[in-house]
């Protein structure tokens, strides 16, 4: 009748998912933190990224795309910011790895 815990599937990860070339992952970020790190899920849709710079001049999200690429083993190059270029909320793409290494990287 019911499953047990080990056939059950896995909890699904709502914050990343494959692309053909990659990962897209949701984030929400906190400028002019005291240093730039992961900070955990927010909620369960974006995985929260604490970032030493002030969003001014884009200074924020070019050390945002420096952390991730650093995170993730990957050049600059690699990591764009889909959406959500002037917001918090934003979705990034990380192309040449797959799925499991990010959640892997992420350690989430």
């Amino acid at each position: 009748m019911g499953q047990d815990r080990e056939t059950r599937s896995p909890q699904p990860h709502y914050y990343i998912h494959a692309a053909p070339d990659g990962v897209i992952l949701s984030v929400q970020v906190q400028p002019k933190a005291r240093q730039t790190e992961l900070a955990g899920l927010f909620g369960d849709r974006a995985v929260r990224i604490r970032v030493a710079q002030p969003p001014v001049d884009a200074r924020a999200n070019r050390e945002l795309v420096r952390f991730l690429a650093a995170l993730f083993g990957v050049k600059a190059s690699q990591v764009s910011i889909l959406s959500g270029i002037n917001s918090r909320s934003k979705r990034i793409k990380i192309t040449g790895i797959g799925l499991d290494h990010a959640l892997k990287q992420l350690k989430l």
